[in-house]
């Protein structure tokens, strides 16, 4: 996300190969709304998705992230709410689904509750650190 001409713009990727997909807006749609001790960054993306095994049918996805930033004992702390709207894949059935999800910013690995810190140690290594920088993420896409 950045501030652009004094909007708040994104570009978002997922997927990895040829199912990379990039997104990008937010002009005019995104918005910053100023309360009493905390910031509220709100911004929607859509973009399509493949539904089926060999990416031919694609369908549109919707998405809503608010990235909160708060102070409490005068130190600021990050959350966030994501909300979706999005199609099933064939072997779930199809049709459409959303859902909903609150996450919490840890700046420390060792600051993650033990449940999730032995779950990541044994089924994914690979996220105790984030990527290192845009180089790391462009080799994790291939």
């Amino acid at each position: 996300m950045r501030l652009q001409d004094g909007f708040l713009t994104y570009e978002a990727q997922q997927g990895a190969g040829d199912l990379l997909n990039t997104a990008t807006g937010g002009l005019n749609r995104s918005e910053i709304q100023k309360l009493d001790g905390m910031t509220i960054y709100t911004t929607p993306i859509n973009y399509t998705m493949p539904v089926d095994q060999d990416a031919k049918k694609w369908e549109p996805v919707w998405e809503t992230y608010d990235f909160i930033e708060r102070q409490h004992n005068g130190q600021p702390h990050y959350d966030g709410l994501w909300a979706g709207g999005f199609p099933l894949p064939e072997f779930m059935g199809g049709g459409r689904s959303s859902m909903h999800a609150y996450f919490h910013r840890y700046d420390r690995y060792a600051d993650l509750p033990e449940s999730i810190r032995s779950f990541v140690d044994e089924y994914a290594p690979m996220w105790k650190e984030p990527p290192v920088d845009m180089d790391e993420i462009r080799e994790l896409q291939k």
